[in-house]
């Protein structure tokens, strides 16, 4: 498995395991309704699913975000080089 593989993997983790235990913490109330071995098991799957969208969009993000500095920057580039050009 690549580097960014690995590193996407265990972001995705730490970003699931942050997302159960704030879950947990504001459905504590719900755990005397619902059987507690049930309310983790959703909660662990609840907690996977966005993490999976929060590490993707985050990803998209960052390539999105690295993508638009070199626009501007070959854009400041051409304005200098037409003021050379004009002067």
């Amino acid at each position: 498995m690549g580097k960014e593989k690995k590193m996407n993997k265990q972001r995705k983790k730490e970003t699931q395991q942050l997302l159960f235990e704030k879950f947990f913490g504001v459905m504590e109330e719900y755990k005397s309704d619902l059987k507690e071995k049930k309310l983790i098991s959703r909660l662990q799957k609840m907690s996977k699913f966005f993490a999976t969208d929060i590490v993707n969009a985050s990803a998209e993000k960052n390539g999105k975000q690295k993508k638009g500095k070199k626009k501007v920057e070959e854009a400041e580039q051409q304005v200098t080089f037409e003021v050379q050009n004009e002067a």
